[in-house]
């Protein structure tokens, strides 16, 4: 794995091919091996049960990008030391994740708490409008799949972004200026080589719920106070 030294980055960050990333180089593919996480469970009994925010506070470090350690929680919402965890990968891949994995899509099951009676379990993704339009700078990786975990549905295709009218691999604002400070400034570009794969679920999901009431399941990026740098994936389960 490869960060470009000419954009901030570090250079090599993993060699994938040491035999320490047996899941996340699977087919000796570096990219597109999807890896299902820990459960996170929310039993609904308290507002700290029906409401999670898992975030890194970047004060406390600069390296989770998926929190992987309580301590270093950002906000009040992000209760009861709830974080992403891969129990079933080596340190390597555990610590790799960490700093630059990202959610895909979310593996949702559902129960009733009083007796564990089970109404369903339901997949969402998040959209990508862009490679969905074919109105973005998407290059396919050719002979990659994208392998899903349990064999739910068949593989997807891997893509990167890339757009060659920007210069250098990635590049956030302005030359001179790599991190913007508000919305709105002239010039900005969010250029980045980042991997992406097809759709493979809807973004949104109807379902019947208990005692006959209709629930929803929805994914959706809410942009927050400066636009692209403050937005976030959120999961929304609740009735309609």
């Amino acid at each position: 794995m490869y960060l470009a030294q000419q954009t901030g980055g570090t250079g090599i960050v993993a060699n994938m091919n040491n035999g320490n990333y047996p899941n996340l180089f699977f087919n000796n593919q570096e990219v597109g091996n999807l890896v299902p996480g820990d459960p996170i469970t929310l039993d609904g009994t308290t507002m700290d049960e029906s409401e999670l925010t898992i975030a890194s506070d970047p004060a406390l470090t600069a390296d989770e990008h998926l929190l992987a350690n309580p301590p270093n929680k950002l906000g009040s919402n992000n209760n009861l030391n709830k974080v992403f965890s891969f129990s079933s990968l080596t340190p390597q891949e555990q610590d790799l994740l960490m700093k630059y994995g990202k959610v895909f899509y979310y593996e949702v099951r559902i129960s009733v708490n009083a007796t564990g009676a089970p109404l369903g379990t339901h997949y969402v993704q998040y959209r990508n409008e862009t490679l969905e339009t074919g109105n973005g700078y998407y290059e396919e990786i050719p002979g990659y799949t994208s392998i899903i975990p349990n064999g739910i549905v068949p593989t997807s295709k891997v893509y990167y972004y890339y757009n060659p009218a920007v210069a250098n691999d990635t590049q956030w604002g302005t030359p001179g200026n790599p991190y913007p400070t508000g919305p709105g400034q002239p010039g900005y570009t969010c250029n980045s080589r980042e991997v992406v794969i097809d759709k493979v679920f809807s973004e949104r999901v109807n379902f019947p719920g208990y005692g006959g009431q209709p629930w929803e399941m929805y994914v959706i990026i809410p942009i927050g106070s400066y636009l692209w740098q403050t937005s976030g994936p959120m999961l929304v389960v609740r009735p309609q």
